[in-house]
């Protein structure tokens, strides 16, 4: 019998809004693969986190729970006295035991680790994700590792042996590129593991009500999407320099183009990580440099809005994953801009090629510029090879559901 309960762990807040694309992409997939009668129980941060996603919600086969019990409630007490103890056993490991989540680890609810890049170092070792799934397999909870990027961990060797033992030992794990799939294959993790794209393909996208967004887009118009975190791995965090790199960028873009430019913010979180206040400065900025010619789209739109957007550009730039995956999916000509495996392993993916793809150590305004006279002068043949390759890609995202119920049946 097909399960209908799925529980989502290791995503973020609706906040990122590449997290709702791939629980939006992701409940298109297992409806489409199981039943349109599934139920998700989205398990993600705090209470508060968990009813501030709820506040979002549109579909209401989707429920938002806590990862995490209320902050000095009994159970937080008892989790946080646990990890207190555990941090000096394992040298400052804190394990988590997210008992909150003991309710939906049931007979018929499949889990799944969602948040795409978790299991890399591209934030921190992911000691926090293995514990949850370890939590949940002890209580006889099945975990799918879903739609990731999965390493490098090439500079903690002896981490890296723990967790290809861990990804050995899930029931499934869906890979998002082939780069991900030839690492875990290298390292002897192959026989749970299935290639597919990222869930948030399957996304659709939805016009905004107009009270919400309003504004027509311009002919010819370039999106661009630039996020403060990528100042981690370009300037190792000096938020001037990378401010003044990406005024630099965008100047050098719309004074070589002369076309309209259009802000996509994708991430609206804490001040150190939101896209639409970052954005809004470098509209300052480069109004100051007598560079009027920007818009800026509210941070009030959700993930497939946002996408209804971009459907609308001639261009995307990005530096948000799913921001990225929004635009590919929509046929648009995209450049990413790579911090890491993933946005690298995505672009050959879909185009076959880095010449879509700049890294942090390329990132100039010459560089982009370039990359982007080169989006211009090949639109029709970049159009084409998108309009052939995202229907393969979407049944390679549906491919992950199916070989989720293969697994199940087995």
């Amino acid at each position: 019998m097909k399960p209908k309960n799925f529980l989502f762990v290791g995503n973020g807040p609706y906040t990122n809004r590449g997290c709702e694309a791939i629980v939006r992409g992701t409940t298109a997939i297992l409806e489409k693969v199981f039943s349109p009668d599934i139920r998700i129980f989205n398990a993600c941060g705090t209470p508060e986190t968990a009813e501030e996603n709820a506040r979002e919600e549109t579909d209401p086969r989707i429920k938002h729970i806590p990862l995490y019990e209320k902050r000095f409630s009994l159970g937080w007490w008892r989790n946080n006295s646990i990890s207190a103890i555990s941090a000096r056993l394992t040298r400052n490991r804190r394990i988590l035991r997210p008992k909150i989540l003991d309710a939906y680890v049931a007979d018929g609810t499949m889990v799944l680790e969602a948040g795409g890049d978790n299991y890399t170092l591209d934030y921190c070792i992911p000691y926090e994700h293995i514990d949850i799934d370890r939590y949940i397999m002890s209580r006889g909870g099945d975990v799918c590792l879903w739609g990731a990027s999965v390493g490098p961990f090439d500079q903690q060797p002896l981490f890296a042996e723990e967790m290809f033992a861990h990804l050995r030992g899930l029931r499934a794990i869906t890979v998002r590129e082939t780069i991900t799939k030839a690492y875990l294959e290298a390292n002897g993790v192959s026989d749970n593991v299935c290639l597919v794209a990222d869930p948030a393909f399957m996304m659709k996208p939805k016009q905004p009500a107009t009270d919400k967004w309003d504004l027509a887009i311009p002919e010819g118009s370039i999106g661009v999407n630039l996020s403060p975190l990528m100042s981690m791995y370009v300037c190792d965090g000096d938020m001037q320099v990378w401010r003044r790199l990406c005024v630099d960028v965008v100047e050098r873009i719309a004074m070589t183009t002369d076309r309209p430019i259009v802000f996509i913010p994708h991430v609206m979180q804490k001040p150190d990580n939101c896209d639409y206040s970052f954005l809004l400065q470098i509209r300052d900025a480069l109004n100051n440099r007598g560079i009027h010619n920007i818009i800026n789209v509210s941070d009030q739109l959700s993930a497939s809005e946002l996408k209804w957007v971009i459907q609308r550009l001639s261009f995307f730039l990005g530096a948000r994953t799913h921001a990225t995956i929004a635009a590919y999916s929509c046929g648009i000509p995209t450049l990413s801009f790579a911090y890491s495996v993933k946005a690298i392993g995505l672009s050959r993916d879909i185009m076959g090629s880095d010449d879509y793809c700049i890294t942090v150590n390329d990132l100039t305004a010459e560089c982009v510029a370039n990359r982007v006279a080169n989006l211009i002068a090949n639109e029709a043949a970049i159009r084409s090879c998108l309009a052939n390759r995202i229907p393969d890609i979407e049944a390679k995202s549906v491919k992950g559901g199916e070989f989720l119920a293969k697994i199940l049946a087995e």
